[in-house]
C-alpha cells in the first residue's frame, strides 16, 4: 500500500514539473552587457568670464567704513547699469569684516560678477577706477552650463559605443541597445574648465584675460546589450 502511495505520488511531481522544466529549457538567455567608461570633450563658444573683486575702504575701521563698503556696491552696481548689462551680471555682493586676534575687525566689500569676453575690459577698469580690486583666479565658464554638460555627455556616450563596439567585435558579437549609465563621481561635482593668470596682471596691462576656447568635459560608465 506504501509502495503504491510512492509510486503515485512520484508519478504526480513528473507530471507538474515536467511542463516547469520544459519551459526552463525553452526560455532564450538574455544577452550579456559590455560596460565600458566614455568620456567625451566640447568647445565652450559662448562663455561668460567669472571673477572676484574687494572694495577695502580707506578709512580702515572707522565708523564711517560700512557706509563707505555699501556705497561701493551701489557704485559698483551703478558701472554694470550704465554698461547696459543685466543686474544679474551681479552673482553676489556683501560687506564682510575680518579681523584676527588682537586685530580689530574693519569691514570691507566683495563682490562676483559674470562677464562675456567683450564686456570685461570696460566693466573690469571702471571698477578698478572705483577702488575695486580683484582677488583670486577668474574663469570662463559657460553661460549654459547644463547645455554645455548635456553635449558633453552626448559626446561621451558616442566615445563609449565605439569603444564597447571594438571590444565586441574582437568576440564577433554586436552593441545594441544602451541599458544602463552611471556618470562618473567628479562629474556630479564640476566641469571642467580654464582657468588663466590673476586678474590684478590683465588691469595693469589695460586689458582683458588672454585665453583660448574653454572645454567642458563629462565622463561616465555606458553599459550596452550584446547581441550575437
Amino acid at each position: 500500500m506504501i509502495a503504491r502511495t510512492t509510486l503515485a505520488l512520484a508519478t504526480l511531481l513528473c507530471v507538474v514539473l515536467a511542463p516547469v522544466a520544459a519551459t526552463a529549457q525553452s526560455t532564450p538567455s538574455l544577452p550579456a552587457g559590455i560596460t565600458v567608461v566614455g568620456t567625451g570633450s566640447v568647445p565652450v563658444t559662448d562663455a561668460v568670464e567669472r571673477f572676484d573683486l574687494r572694495f577695502v575702504p580707506a578709512v580702515g575701521g572707522g565708523p564711517t567704513a560700512y557706509p563707505t563698503c555699501a556705497k561701493a556696491i551701489e557704485r559698483l552696481s551703478a558701472i554694470v547699469a550704465s554698461a547696459k548689462l543685466p543686474a544679474s551680471t551681479i552673482e553676489s555682493s556683501a560687506v564682510q569684516y575680518e579681523g584676527g586676534v588682537g586685530v580689530p575687525a574693519s569691514p570691507s566689500a566683495v563682490a562676483r560678477l559674470h562677464l562675456a569676453p567683450g564686456d570685461f575690459e570696460r566693466v573690469a577698469t571702471a571698477a578698478e577706477k572705483a577702488g575695486w580690486k580683484a582677488f583670486g583666479q577668474p574663469q570662463l565658464l559657460p553661460r549654459d552650463p547644463a547645455a554645455a554638460r548635456d553635449a558633453a555627455y552626448r559626446a561621451a556616450l558616442a566615445d563609449a559605443r565605439g569603444r564597447a563596439q571594438a571590444l565586441a567585435a574582437a568576440d564577433g558579437r554586436h552593441v545594441g541597445k544602451l541599458l544602463d549609465v552611471q556618470p562618473m563621481l567628479g562629474d556630479y561635482l564640476s566641469s571642467m574648465v580654464t582657468s588663466f593668470s590673476s586678474m590684478a596682471a590683465a588691469f595693469s596691462r589695460g586689458g582683458a584675460i588672454s585665453a583660448g576656447v574653454p572645454e567642458v568635459t563629462q565622463s561616465a560608465e555606458f553599459t550596452f546589450e550584446l547581441t550575437p
